[in-house]
């Protein structure tokens, strides 16, 4: 909600076109940063589609200064903007799927610790048990 209000309010303080691009483009990349570093979000899904968000807002921003600069028009912004479409879709299908990737990983390592808990805890028929320090006493039984 701050990325969006900076870039939409603050940007009216420049009176310069160089000035707001240097900003703008300050804003993108830092936002872009924080959100890829913190990852605040417990779910890694939402995660993920916040740091879509994010490379969206950034790539678009760089579209927009190539259309101002003047590096293209006509069947070359259709072009750019057709480039531009398939890094997002290309963007969305990478991180949602090295997302998903890491969420069966994660489960699998969290199930596997937890095996390893509960074998360590449980005892059997009475023969050993596991201390809390995780040395094991035999007891006889019978």
């Amino acid at each position: 909600m701050s990325r969006r209000l900076i870039l939409t309010s603050v940007v009216l303080a420049f009176r310069d076109l160089n000035q707001t691009v240097v900003f703008v483009l300050f804003v993108g990349i830092i936002t872009l940063v924080i959100e890829q570093e913190c990852k605040a979000y417990a779910d890694a899904f939402l995660s993920a589609f916040t740091a879509v968000c994010c490379w969206q807002v950034l790539l678009f921003i760089l579209f927009l200064l190539l259309l101002d600069g003047g590096f293209s028009s006509g069947k070359q912004a259709i072009a750019m903007s057709s480039a531009l479409l398939l890094a997002n879709l290309g963007i969305m299908a990478t991180i949602f799927a090295e997302t998903k990737v890491t969420e069966k990983l994660r489960k699998v390592s969290s199930a596997t610790r937890f095996s390893r808990f509960s074998r360590a805890t449980t005892t059997s028929s009475g023969s050993a048990t596991t201390t809390s320090s995780g040395s094991a006493t035999t007891t006889s039984s019978g």
